[in-house]
């Protein structure tokens, strides 16, 4: 499902019916049917209107909903980390939820968010060439090797692609960008909160640091098209251990400046009290 502006909502609320136009078959042996999708008109509505709440909920934080397409917050159930507007579900394997976000402990522990998928039982949100992803996180454990923090595959007509953010065991932080590896001189302390961003504009992939970057590369191109999102990683992505917390992460289908990261940074909490309801839960 492709996220759209809440101006549409209106029309579509006035929307008295919803109807599949279907042809099956070839030749003479073609039928016509016409049938109404009632159910799923009534899903459209629910939808709409959650997007309108959150939008006007996110606008309250100062946080920038323009280009908002996904967020993962404290929602959780079974093996999925709920997004709040309904569209763009990670999936989770051997993590932990709790009252915060979710736990990525252990090997194989991580959330993975799908993106530009084709699968027909999967919502998917088209992200073209652009995009901002933005998470809060803290590393909970030293790790004895360098681990996978945040990482996007990425992709055109002939290849695959990917960028990345790790920490390591001598507390520094290392960017990767089409496999290079890069130790950077700044350091990160345990148990502390950070905000991390991957940022695509174009075929230039950044990473970002509580609003200091760590470095940009160009994406080479292999094919005619831009280069797509396929799909974005918490934790371990690769057979590593990792040991974060994830609180909160916004999906823009957008670059941000820097205002829009400052926004999101000085933001107040997400978390509310009446929706603090999930403990230590695992999913495996």
């Amino acid at each position: 499902m492709v996220r759209i502006s809440c101006s549409s909502a209106p029309c579509c609320a006035r929307m008295a019916s919803l109807r599949l136009l279907q042809r099956r078959g070839s030749g003479e042996g073609r039928v016509i049917s016409l049938s109404r999708l009632m159910e799923e008109l009534s899903a459209l509505r629910s939808v709409l209107s959650t997007w309108a709440q959150k939008d006007i909920f996110f606008s309250s934080l100062s946080i920038h909903t323009a280009g908002l397409v996904a967020v993962l917050s404290d929602a959780a159930s079974d093996d999925t980390w709920n997004d709040e507007y309904r569209c763009l579900y990670a999936t989770v394997t051997n993590a932990v939820k709790d009252n915060y976000g979710l736990q990525v402990t252990g090997i194989e522990s991580r959330a993975i968010w799908p993106v530009n998928t084709r699968s027909d039982e999967v919502r998917h949100v088209s992200l073209s060439h652009n995009f901002t992803l933005v998470a809060s996180v803290s590393i909970e454990e030293t790790p004895s090797g360098n681990t996978p923090r945040l990482t996007a595959m990425l992709a055109d007509t002939a290849s695959n692609h990917n960028m990345g953010l790790s920490y390591s065991h001598n507390k520094k932080w290392e960017t990767t960008f089409e496999g290079k590896t890069t130790t950077h001189c700044s350091a990160w302390e345990p148990r502390k909160e950070y905000q991390v961003a991957l940022m695509l504009q174009g075929n230039k992939a950044s990473v970002d640091v509580d609003g200091e970057s760590l470095g940009e590369e160009e994406v080479p191109l292999t094919g005619e098209r831009p280069l797509e999102v396929l799909r974005l990683c918490f934790g371990a992505c690769g057979g590593h251990e990792s040991h974060v917390t994830v609180t909160d992460a916004f999906l823009h289908n957008r670059p941000l400046n820097s205002t829009a990261m400052r926004a999101l940074k000085d933001r107040a909490p997400l978390r509310r009290g009446k929706r603090l309801r999930h403990h230590s839960k695992r999913f495996e």
